[in-house]
């Protein structure tokens, strides 16, 4: 990496830093505001002079390598921009604005963030949509059912009821035998 491009991620890192230094949470705020006068010391940078420049748009490159990741990142884009239309440009997993440097910092957090919580949220769906299907079309043996249930946590039960909700959403169908016996 050349010198500028450290230069420029330095300062989005401390765009970030600021944006975090300015948050509703005190104890994030504290420590990122802690952060932030620590890097600007260190690399003899003043706020002042990286906030003028946080007009100045330029094109910056984003990751998504999933449908479900463009969706978030374009409604981030929207949700940062506070506009209706888009203008990008993409290629495969890259997809580029055009967005000051405040905007590139807000929109990273905010786009990193929201892919963490909808990647593990979706997972959970997975794993809960799979018991929905699985109870939906009685794919289970009745070896063992017999015996006494157990009591089940409030996680689990919460969890339960969340499957339970997913079987509606599941199609009505059902499988018929190829050969009777």
């Amino acid at each position: 990496m050349n010198k500028d491009k450290d230069l420029e991620s330095i300062k989005s890192k401390i765009l970030k830093l600021h944006a975090l230094a300015e948050s509703g949470n005190t104890h994030e705020a504290m420590n990122a505001r802690a952060m932030l006068e620590k890097w600007l010391l260190q690399y003899g940078l003043s706020l002042d002079e990286i906030l003028e420049e946080k007009n100045e748009p330029r094109w910056y490159e984003f990751k998504a390598r999933s449908s479900w990741e463009k969706k978030l990142l374009f409604q981030c884009y929207f949700m940062v921009k506070n506009v209706g239309k888009v203008s990008y440009r993409g290629r495969s997993v890259i997809i580029s604005f055009e967005l000051t440097p405040y905007e590139f910092a807000e929109m990273t957090n905010f786009y990193e963030w929201h892919r963490k919580q909808l990647g593990k949220e979706l997972k959970e769906m997975q794993k809960n949509f799979v018991d929905a299907y699985v109870y939906k079309h009685n794919i289970t043996s009745t070896v063992g059912s017999e015996r006494e249930p157990e009591s089940l946590t409030p996680e689990e039960l919460n969890r339960l009821k969340n499957v339970l909700l997913l079987v509606r959403t599941v199609e009505d169908t059902h499988y018929q035998k190829l050969l009777e016996q």
